[in-house]
This record gives structure tokens, sequence and C-alpha cells, in this order.
């Protein structure tokens, strides 16, 4: 695969799948992947946002891969970020910690993320706080998991994906 079909911004060459994978990805708003584990998800998605210049990016994924997104994020963004990995305390405490990681980082002009698991996401005061942001991106790691219209997870990612330019779908 010739470099023009590369990302621009990468840490690395993307195999030809991932290739056509954030190029499918980078002409939409919302999209969904479809991918088995272990074909690169996380590095199409990481240098969707770097290319799309994100400077806010939520994630909501399970509780079992917290640790791994900020790992990824260290090996595949192409461009400095700040992870905040949303694993400890009550809803109250991480939405505390999340809006003073977002104040500081806008402060100091620096892309950042929120990690946090599907079962906080929805919960207040994280999903009040979560909607007067201004997000650039969303990403739904394991996102058959919020696939019931009537789950409350399902409706918060509903509602926030309605304010966020670019979302994302992993599965």
């Amino acid at each position: 695969m010739g470099d023009s079909q590369q990302p621009l911004i990468r840490t690395m060459d993307s195999w030809s799948h991932q290739c056509a994978a954030y190029h499918f990805a980078m002409e939409r708003q919302g999209s969904l992947l479809g991918l088995d584990m272990g074909c690169g998800k996380s590095k199409i998605a990481f240098d969707a946002v770097v290319n799309r210049s994100a400077t806010r990016t939520i994630v909501c994924c399970p509780v079992s891969v917290l640790g791994v997104w900020r790992r990824e994020f260290e090996r595949f963004a192409g461009s400095p970020c700040e992870v905040l990995v949303l694993d400890k305390g009550t809803v109250a405490k991480k939405t505390e910690a999340a809006e003073r990681f977002v104040k500081l980082n806008a402060a100091l002009h620096m892309p950042c993320a929120v990690v946090l698991n599907h079962e906080s996401f929805w919960r207040q005061p994280f999903i009040a706080w979560a909607l007067d942001v201004h997000w650039d991106a969303l990403i739904v790691d394991e996102c058959h998991r919020v696939k019931s219209n009537g789950a409350k997870v399902s409706r918060a990612v509903a509602a926030l994906s309605q304010h966020v330019p670019f979302r994302l779908g992993l599965t």
C-alpha cells in the first residue's frame, strides 16, 4: 500500500485493511468497524481521531479494557494526547476528575481523551456533565453492548452522539 493511502499522521504504517477502514471512517461522521480481535481497531480509531485534529475525545468501553486504552493511546496516537482513564471511585468522583482534566488540558491547548466504562457512562452526574462538554470524537468500544434502544447506556450514547461531530463504534 502506498504512502498516499496511509494516514498522514501516524506512529507506524497501517496494514491494507486498516487503511481501508481508516478511509471508510474518515469519509463519514459516524461509522462502525466490525473487525476481529487483533486486527488493529484501536490503531484505526487513533489515526482517525488524530487526523481529524480532535482535541477532546471520549471513549466508552467495558471495564475489562479500561487499562488497555491508556497503553493503546501511548502506542498508536500519532501526536501528543493526555489520557484520563476513570477506573476508580464513585461516578461523582469520576465526573469531578474528568471535569478538572478537561479544563486543564483546554487551558494548556493539549488534546485529551477521557476513558470511562459503559456502566458509569450513563449515570449521573457524569452524563449530564458530558452532555455540556464540546467533544470532537466519541469512540464506543465493544459497541455491540450498546444495542438496545431501551438500555440506559444506549440512550446516553445516543444523546451524546447528537452533539459530537465524529463517532466511531468498534466491535
